[in-house]
Formats: C-alpha cells, sequence, structure tokens
C-alpha cells in the first residue's frame, strides 16, 4: 500500500471516531474536535502525495554570482566585528 492510501485510510477512520463521538452526546466533545484535527492532518499529508517536490532555481542577485555574497580577504570578519548599528546603515 502507498503512503497516500495509508494516509486516506487513517483519515477516514479518524473522522469517523470524531463523528461517532460528537454524536455521543456532549460527554467527548473535547476529543471529537482532536479526532477531527488528525483526520484532516492525514487529509493533507495524503494530498502533499499528490504534488510534485518542490524546487526553484537558486536565487540570482546582481552583483554576486551563483547568489551568494564574495567578499575580499578579511572583508568579512571587518563587517562582523562592526557594531550592528553599522552593519545595517
Amino acid at each position: 500500500m502507498s503512503s497516500r492510501s495509508i494516509h486516506i485510510q487513517q483519515a477516514k477512520h479518524n473522522e469517523a471516531l470524531a463523528k461517532e463521538l460528537v454524536s455521543s452526546g456532549y460527554r467527548y466533545k473535547d476529543w471529537a474536535v482532536i479526532a477531527a484535527f488528525y483526520a484532516a492532518l492525514h487529509y493533507f499529508e495524503a494530498r502533499l502525495h499528490d504534488e510534485p517536490p518542490f524546487s526553484h532555481p537558486p536565487a540570482k542577485r546582481p552583483g554576486f554570482p551563483h547568489g551568494r555574497y564574495k567578499f575580499s580577504s578579511g572583508e568579512s570578519s571587518q563587517i562582523l566585528r562592526a557594531p550592528l548599528a553599522q552593519r545595517v546603515a
């Protein structure tokens, strides 16, 4: 069985439990909310299996190759030693 179908099966089980707890009167309403939450969580996780993996190209920043900052030797340590007010100004 695929992971998606396991999540669907567990979601349906939790949903049925939540409905049964609600119909039992006011005694177990708090547990019904918890069961409904876990049902929603499993439905969401099952939905994630339908989506292709998320990926994006690396960020490109003007003046910085491959989206990474490049410092000359010693420049980065000078920046890190500067007070925060000077670094953000």
